[in-house]
């Protein structure tokens, strides 16, 4: 019997890591899925050590789900990675290759299934790895679009204890502290279930805390209590403390975001200027078409009016305030005009930092965002081919921003919900 993959899972594309249900056994199931280079995971001509993972959750996804459509006959219930143990990786399948993943159910209690998983290629083994999966009481109807991801899934080197998932999760929190990002799910007892973790970046120099007074989200003021410095527009820091996310944007489309989602076009500018500071200003005149990003990393598909600032620097992500000798020319010289940055800005997030009654100069455009272009420096580290891919060889430094591997970035847009948080602290050593 022919399974259509896409009534069995709960992911939708562009998340879906399955293509075919090959064969199932109550103990065993087999998947296939064939490397192509729009697959969101493919970088450097293969997929990459989180696509392997997230391809080892979403077969034990798959078996879940057959289970539950063609022997119980009721919805496919959304599960969790709870435990990765034993990860092997020998190499990353390249572009065109099928791989033929299996798993073995080593145990089955309740919600939570433990397997044993293996991927090859050609006969050829890739990966392998005991991974435990918990299920939630969530559902979605076979065949139904699922706003979020059904396994998100650690990086390769992250060993977290197996955990029941709560029974309700009333909070999502993002935790950033240093060079290392965390999502929770936080249940209204106030426990924690970590989700994701992922390597970060942050402001180039360092972390700095709101101005005295400066109200927060909920209303309150935020002391300045710290030794840390105060934050102000263009000085290359990331402001510490608790916000919102307020806003999820981009160049690539909405991917099915729950949060408030905007399409970037030509006329879209955060702004710098005293009378709108630190919102996001749409200017016709400028042109509203969307952009698209070009197949070419980098680029867009669409020419830029000739009135609108192109930034010269491809490293990393600069305020056009920030480092500026000289007045910009175009129609808001202050402002940030946002298709200057196709691969930050391909997927985003906007931090709530000073948006409640902006204070003009206490900073602005401070966001969750991917990673930004590679350096060609960073190709001459000697680094494992998997730690290579899931860094990209990316810069991480921003302007104040919070940046993640773009893979990162789609798999939280996918889960967050409106009311999610970002808790910004800094390292140790800062």
């Amino acid at each position: 019997m022919k399974v259509d993959i896409s009534s069995i899972l709960p992911q939708r594309p562009p998340f879906v890591m399955v293509e075919d249900f090959v064969s199932y056994s109550p103990e065993t199931v087999v998947t296939a899925l064939t490397v192509r280079a729009d697959n969101i995971f493919f970088e450097d001509g293969a997929l990459s050590a989180e696509g392997l993972m997230e391809n080892f959750a979403q077969t034990c996804a798959a078996r879940i789900g057959y289970i539950n459509k063609y022997i119980l006959h009721k919805d496919v219930n959304i599960g969790y990675i709870g435990a990765v143990k034993n990860w092997e990786l020998k190499r990353l399948p390249r572009e065109g290759e099928r791989i033929l993943t299996r798993i073995d159910v080593i145990q089955e209690i309740g919600p939570m299934v433990k397997v044993r998983a293996e991927a090859s290629a050609d006969s050829d083994l890739l990966a392998s790895g005991e991974m435990t999966i918990a299920l939630s009481d969530i559902a979605v109807s076979p065949g139904a679009e699922a706003a979020t991801s059904a396994t998100a899934t650690p990086m390769p080197s992250q060993k977290t204890a197996s955990q029941p998932l709560p029974q309700a999760a009333t909070e999502q929190l993002i935790e950033v502290r240093g060079h290392r990002l965390t999502f929770y799910e936080v249940a209204a007892d106030g426990s924690r279930r970590k989700v994701l973790s992922s390597p970060c970046g942050y402001g180039r120099n360092g972390f700095a805390l709101p101005p005295a007074g400066l109200p927060s989200s909920e209303g309150s003021p935020r002391p300045n209590t710290s030794s840390l410095p105060v934050k102000r527009e263009g000085d290359g820091r990331t402001p510490v403390g608790v916000f919102p996310l307020d806003l999820a944007f981009g160049l690539a489309g909405n991917p099915g975001t729950a949060l408030p989602w905007r399409d970037i076009t030509q006329g879209s500018y955060w702004s710098g200027e005293p009378d709108t500071y630190n919102n996001w200003v749409e200017l016709p005149s400028a042109g509203n078409e969307v952009c698209k990003v070009s197949e070419k990393p980098g680029h867009l598909a669409q020419k830029r009016p000739k009135t609108c600032t192109v930034s010269q620097e491809s490293g990393h992500l600069t305020h056009p305030d920030a480092e500026r000798q000289t007045p910009a020319a175009g129609p808001m010289p202050a402002s940030e005009h946002l298709a200057d940055y196709p691969v930050q800005y391909k997927y985003a997030a906007s931090i709530g930092y000073n948006t409640v009654d902006p204070v003009f100069g206490a900073g602005s455009a401070i966001f969750l965002h991917c990673f930004g272009p590679r350096k060609g420096l960073s190709r001459l580290l000697h680094l494992p081919a998997w730690l290579r891919g899931l860094f990209r060889c990316a810069d991480i430094s921003t302007a104040g921003c919070i940046s993640v591997p773009e893979s990162v970035m789609l798999r939280l847009l996918l889960a967050l919900r409106p009311g999610a948080k970002i808790c910004i602290t800094p390292n140790n050593n800062n």
